[in-house]
Formats: structure tokens, C-alpha cells, sequence
């Protein structure tokens, strides 16, 4: 069983369990002690659940982020990295975009 970080769940509410009835996407943060977990083993386990559309890895120290999607032939896979402050991933199908410039808010000097 995972528990990602951030997760998109489209089936009924049920504010009491912790079981997710329709997962659509999953959202790790990498840190360095994690990183073979999250790139390797949690690719291949959210791959397994059909639901899963997005598995998102975002670096800890660094505004980069991989995204896998769920492609034509119904595979878990490598779609694109994003490597900037500037950058954003949109989740067309969520109506939400994840903006770098803040999630990786930069403190005052």
C-alpha cells in the first residue's frame, strides 16, 4: 500500500478512510535518501492501479519535477521533465495547473 504525498482522488468522499476509491494521480516528493523508491519502485506499483493517469516527482532541493502519463496503449510512462522555476504542468483533465514559482517559493535573502 503507498500513500503518496499529494494525491488526486475522484471517487466518493468518505472523509473517514484512507483508502483512495478512484485515484487518478500520484505526487512524490524526492529527496535524496528516496530517490530509487520513488523513480523505480513507486513508478511500477502506481503503474499496476489502472486508475492512476499521473505520477509526479517533484525534487526537494532543485525546481525540477518528472512526470509519467498513462499513454494511448494504456502504460505508466515517461512523458516529459521540467527543469525551471518558470515552468508549469497542467492537468488538463483536473482543471489545475502546478506553477513551480510556487511550489518552490523563494524565501527573502
Amino acid at each position: 500500500m503507498r500513500y503518496p504525498d499529494v494525491s488526486i482522488d475522484c471517487g466518493p468522499y468518505e472523509p473517514k478512510s484512507q483508502i483512495m476509491q478512484e485515484a487518478r494521480a500520484a505526487i512524490a516528493v524526492l529527496s535524496p535518501s528516496t530517490r530509487a523508491t520513488d523513480l523505480l519502485v513507486k513508478l511500477k506499483d502506481y503503474a499496476s492501479v489502472p486508475t492512476i493517469d499521473w505520477y509526479i516527482v517533484f525534487w526537494q532541493d532543485e525546481a525540477t519535477a518528472t512526470v509519467f502519463r498513462r499513454s494511448g496503449d494504456n502504460a505508466l510512462g515517461f512523458s516529459e521533465t521540467f527543469e525551471s522555476v518558470d515552468a508549469s504542468i497542467n492537468l488538463p483533465e483536473f482543471g489545475v495547473s502546478l506553477d513551480f514559482a510556487e511550489i518552490y517559493e523563494q524565501s527573502p535573502a
